[in-house]
């Protein structure tokens, strides 16, 4: 692992990305299951994903590139598209009230639409009620994800590259 992280939130991605630059195969059977012994209450899960995402765009700025490829050979990211840019809009969402209800609206429908395939899992797997609870949980979460992109980001370019 990466030493040179401080504290524990991406050595583990990093350690895999060498693996597969390396040629080595990481096989995931799905058999086996793990039980994280951590609990999380909603503050430490959005102060541990603004961690995680903090380091990562750091990891990523220090030309840490995860290796993810599809079956056809074309480079991909394990994140769909649609989180990606549901992360990178996630902001727009509550400062669009502030210039109009209109304005607000609309941003609410783009987010909702590239969450769509998300909510929709949910609502097919879960009662509808846990689905509607999901929205404010993700609206949380991708603030925090994107505010430690932003962070992380500011922090390498002001010279902390570690």
């Amino acid at each position: 692992f990466d030493t040179s992280i401080k504290k524990p939130t991406v050595e583990d991605e990093a350690f895999g990305y060498k693996l597969t630059e390396l040629n080595h195969k990481i096989q995931l059977h799905r058999g086996v299951q793990v039980l994280h012994l951590a609990q999380y209450h909603l503050d430490m899960l959005i102060l541990r994903k603004f961690r995680m995402s903090f380091n990562q765009v750091k990891s990523f700025l220090r030309g840490v590139k995860p290796p993810v490829k599809s079956n056809d050979g074309v480079n991909k990211t394990h994140h769909s598209k649609d989180t990606l840019g549901a992360v990178l809009f996630s902001p727009l969402v509550p400062l669009s009230w502030l210039i109009s209800w209109a304005f607000g609206l609309l941003a609410l429908l783009v987010y909702t639409a590239l969450n769509a395939r998300f909510w929709g899992y949910l609502s097919r797997e879960e009662p509808p009620v846990f689905a509607f609870e999901m929205f404010f949980l993700t609206v949380a979460d991708h603030l925090s994800i994107f505010s430690g992109l932003a962070f992380g980001a500011v922090d390498f370019l002001l010279g902390r590259k570690v």
